[in-house]
């Protein structure tokens, strides 16, 4: 694996990995770059393309190929099944930070005893691209949203909770088979909820009560390491 540490990293959807919109904008106004420059483009399916400018037109990069970087998506059979948070800066947080250390799924659910009832996916489509290109990464996360928790389908599902006696570290999960991880919201699992949860396995992540987005950043943390 090579590491490119001092590299801005920029997103195209492009076949031709060209830039457009935003990421031009930057390129050209921003970072002040011009024809002959080496700039490196993400397709967010796993490569990085070391590429050359080679046309700006119209607010439009074109760019030509150098060398390519393929990644492997690691944890790409874990989930994280998230509630709706009230804070929608502390949700942002949780994610952004999820996406740094490797987390590309994520499903969120409308709990039971939730305060917030509704979510925008396209404002975490946003903030997943800048926390991939930040963290140089090269998997553009997928976001979902469900009613409820008994609308999941997977091979493996795991709730978290403070009386869990098995830590997410020594947990039998495997990684070839698609998994999700649950999290409560701030006021915990519903009732209904926690009839859905009590033939899945509960994990732990310490022996303290965690926030939300703390148990969320903490869990990717530890999968992070985990799976390297």
């Amino acid at each position: 694996m090579e590491y490119l540490s001092n590299s801005q990293l920029y997103f195209s959807t492009e076949v031709d990995f060209s830039l457009t919109g935003e990421e031009a904008h930057h390129v050209i106004r921003v970072m002040r770059h011009r024809i002959g420059d080496k700039i490196f483009i993400t397709n967010g399916k796993g490569l990085i393309r070391e590429s050359k400018i080679i046309s700006i037109e119209n607010n439009r990069i074109l760019t030509g190929e150098e060398k390519n970087f393929i990644y492997e998506n690691q944890l790409k059979h874990f989930t994280f099944c998230i509630p709706i948070l009230k804070n929608p800066d502390r949700l942002s947080f949780a994610i952004e930070k999820s996406v740094e250390l490797g987390i590309t799924n994520f499903t969120f659910y409308l709990s039971g005893v939730s305060l917030k009832k509704e979510i925008k996916l396209e404002r975490f489509s946003k903030i997943g691209i800048a926390a991939m290109k930040q963290s140089l990464r090269a998997y553009l996360p997928d976001f979902q949203k469900i009613s409820s928790l008994s609308d999941l389908n997977y091979e493996n599902i795991f709730y978290f909770d403070q009386k869990g006696k098995t830590e997410i570290t020594s947990a039998k999960f495997g990684k070839d088979k698609s998994t999700v991880f649950i999290f409560g919201s701030e006021s915990g699992f519903s009732q209904k909820e926690l009839k859905y949860l009590e033939k899945m396995e509960c994990l732990k992540l310490s022996v303290n009560r965690l926030r939300s987005e703390t148990a969320i950043v903490t869990a990717a943390s530890l999968l992070s390491i985990c799976n390297r």
